[in-house]
């Protein structure tokens, strides 16, 4: 396994990447290249064109990122479905793996939740909230639900 690089520069102003200048899912896209060449996992992305703020796009980039390190690191899956669409005035963006899943309860110490807290955090800073399901030997499932504003653009 492979660690999962940052593929953006963090000290790299985002606006100047030439990753910002593909919207949200050439950006998805180009991530999901970079691992599938590097790591043994197939990760199927599946989206409408939607248009984001700067604040959305970074943030649930970051939230990709995090879930697909994760599911490389830690859920030993072969498979993972990420869908990113617009529904009823909330952006959606729902993964699935077909790892080994885990109990939360069961989790200790700095290994409970570090991954999970900064998905949630990602979610509040967007105004959003986060759902997941998981149990042993049924994979994971995350769903974010991000409002958007009625002067978006979809």
């Amino acid at each position: 396994m492979q660690a999962v690089a940052p593929f953006i520069d963090h000290t790299e102003p985002w606006h100047d990447t030439p990753y910002f200048h593909t919207g949200i899912v050439g950006l998805y896209s180009q991530f999901i290249d970079y691992i599938s060449k590097s790591n043994r996992i197939k990760i199927n992305f599946q989206f409408t064109e939607i248009k984001l703020s700067q604040s959305q796009a970074i943030n649930l980039y970051r939230v990709a990122q995090e879930i697909i390190h994760n599911t490389i690191k830690h859920a030993e899956a072969s498979e993972l479905l990420i869908q990113l669409r617009k529904e009823k005035g909330k952006i959606i963006l729902s993964t699935r793996d077909n790892g080994k899943g885990f109990d939360y309860e069961e989790q200790s110490g700095e290994a409970k939740g570090q991954g999970l807290q900064n998905l949630l955090r990602r979610a509040e800073i967007l105004g959003g909230k986060m759902f997941f399901e998981s149990a042993k030997g049924k994979g994971t499932t995350y769903i974010f639900e991000i409002p958007t504003t009625a002067d978006e653009d979809f």
